[in-house]
């Protein structure tokens, strides 16, 4: 499940730094919806965390030791499956 929040948490970030590098045309209804999803997962991280606890696992204490856990990867083709 820390490979789960790690993903979550990865996805977070590069929302988010979607949503702050915004432009174009479109821009308010792309800025508005990459905010609403990073809200959206960003409230996921807790409850995966609060899990993890509960059924006896750490959780990561450190950005790098998620990082190293995650999936996720903005680049198509690069990302595991």
């Amino acid at each position: 499940m820390n490979a789960v929040l790690a993903d979550v948490f990865a996805l977070y970030l590069k929302t988010k730094n979607f949503h702050w590098h915004m432009s174009g045309p479109h821009f308010r209804d792309y800025h508005l919806l990459l905010d609403e999803q990073a809200e959206q997962l960003f409230a996921m991280t807790d409850p995966i965390a609060e899990r993890i606890r509960k059924v006896g696992g750490q959780t990561p204490h450190r950005w790098r030791q998620a990082q190293g856990a995650h999936h996720a990867d903005a680049r198509p083709g690069r990302g595991q499956p």
